[in-house]
């Protein structure tokens, strides 16, 4: 279903519920938790679709970036009261969860990242102000550097930038991690006493280990390994 199609769907339970809960009647009551049941399987059944539709239409080894929207709920003090049950009412948990699960059945991956400032934060610039965004239109502009788009695009573009973030430290811990068993092959284990008792030595040891990873992504033709990064809200 088309994000326009669930608006509507959500607006036709929420004015039904209202009608209901005007009654205060039994069968009225009866009515209501039977609407309730109703939309909730129509929200599970939307969630795996979508889940689903998301994970297949991307290849093997993309890593999905979704924000971490843990405490959601509280934050119903910061929306309009006429908004809040389009912002809050839905589950986002449930629909993260389908999406790690099919994410990992189909071979891809994902994880969620601190959703703080994405929105104000110019990707281009890094210049972070709450008056580069306006809520109202939708549209963000950098007061630094003047990079124009739109607000939802920006967010989508900084949570590309934290999964890039994310791949880059896994393969720097994985080639540390193959170093120090390299070193240990090679009964090395003398290394680290060595290196205390020498800081300069440790010094060069990093600064070694520095070298062969910037060495290892230059020679890549794919530097972030065999993931592809998406986050499914970008646009244009």
């Amino acid at each position: 279903a088309s994000g326009k199609v669930v608006k509507q769907k959500r607006a036709h339970f929420k004015k039904v519920r209202q009608e209901l809960q005007k009654k205060q009647t039994s069968s009225a009551r009866r009515r209501l938790r039977a609407i309730g049941n109703r939309e909730n399987r129509w929200m599970n059944d939307v969630n795996h679709c979508l889940a689903k539709a998301l994970v297949l239409s991307h290849p093997e080894d993309t890593l999905f970036v979704l924000e971490d929207l843990t405490g959601i709920r509280s934050a119903t003090e910061r929306v309009r009261t006429e908004d809040r049950y389009v912002c809050v009412s839905w589950s986002y948990y449930d629909l993260e969860s389908k999406m790690r699960y099919k994410a990992f059945k189909y071979g891809r991956d994902l994880i969620t990242v601190d959703p703080a400032y994405t929105s104000q934060t110019c990707p281009k610039c890094g210049h972070r102000d709450k008056k580069n965004r306006n809520h109202e239109k939708h549209f963000f502009c950098c007061r630094k550097c003047g990079y124009k788009t739109n607000d939802d695009r920006i967010a989508a573009m900084n949570l590309q930038s934290k999964g890039i973030k994310y791949l880059l430290d896994a393969q720097v811990l994985k080639i540390n991690t193959a170093l120090q068993e390299q070193a240990l092959a090679e009964g090395a284990q003398s290394i680290a006493p060595r290196c205390a008792a020498n800081p300069a030595l440790l010094g060069r040891v990093g600064c070694y280990s520095i070298l062969l990873k910037v060495g290892d992504f230059s020679q890549s033709h794919t530097p972030l390994g065999r993931h592809k990064l998406s986050n499914s809200f970008e646009s244009g």
